[in-house]
């Protein structure tokens, strides 16, 4: 017999030697692979449900975890997203029923002067969780700053929204407590200020590498709760000239429609 591809005589029974024969000896021993089809990508939307789904998902277990480690290094930073969006309703929930067992008697004579409670309660929890949020997240990066190390906004981001879950949750109790008693309602929301005060001196004391004590915890743990509560009384100080002005301005009114009567 004679090779088809070079034209050389072959005893019968076996192959030629010549690149062609072997080619083909070669892809005829090779299996033939099954056709697949290609697979299709998943379209973006399904991953960001997904990631929300898991998110919540693990924020039950992540919040059990907080006791043991208060500073959040267990924590993803999906779950705290989920931190802190839970965070800004716990604030905003306890400003409205602070301010309902405060105000409430007062609510029909605020709504003439233009004041609303839930929209005061709203902005005073925004303005809360906004100082009790910022105020750990400067010190994780100010830590970091002056270690010299690479600026992690994520990290920052994920230890201030683990360390305010907390405080958050306290204030909601005081809050509830409030529409009782507003002595015991504000007992709750100073032990939220100071328990928040705790735990950033720890984190600083942490983010430092320097040797807690109880006496180092407590002072600095005072100093913050000072700043804290100074925060607080700059809000309420704000909220305060608002009412004054808007009670200014309908005795204003009231007073010009009064000459006008009697003129």
């Amino acid at each position: 017999m004679f090779c088809r591809y070079c034209g050389r005589e072959v005893p019968e029974g076996q192959s030629c030697s010549c690149p062609g024969a072997q080619a083909a000896q070669q892809a005829q021993q090779q299996p033939q692979q099954p056709y697949q089809q290609p697979r299709q990508a998943a379209p973006a939307g399904s991953d960001v449900g997904k990631a929300v789904g898991d998110a919540f998902k693990s924020t039950p277990n992540a919040a059990k975890g907080l006791l043991n480690d208060p500073m959040g290094v267990h924590v993803n930073l999906p779950t705290a997203l989920v931190f802190l969006g839970g965070g800004l309703v716990l604030y905003i929930l306890s400003c409205v029923m602070v301010l309902a067992g405060l105000l409430g008697p007062a609510k029909e004579a605020l709504s003439y002067i233009g004041v609303s409670i839930t929209g005061t309660s709203v902005w005073l929890g925004f303005l809360v969780w906004l100082i009790s949020t910022l105020v750990p997240f400067l010190i994780v990066l100010l830590t970091q700053v002056l270690k010299k190390e690479q600026v992690n906004w994520q990290k920052a981001l994920i230890t201030a929204s683990s360390v305010n879950v907390c405080p958050a949750v306290i204030a909601f109790v005081g809050g509830l407590f409030a529409l009782i008693s507003a002595t015991i309602g504000g007992i709750f929301v100073a032990l939220a200020v100071v328990t928040a005060a705790v735990l950033n001196a720890k984190l600083l004391f942490a983010g430092m590498k320097k040797k807690d004590n109880l006496v180092t915890i407590l002072v600095v743990s005072l100093v913050l709760a000072v700043v804290l509560l100074l925060s607080y009384l700059v809000i309420y100080k704000v909220l305060e000239s608002m009412l004054v002005s808007a009670m200014g301005g309908l005795i204003g009114g009231l007073g010009n429609s009064l000459n006008g009567l009697f003129s």
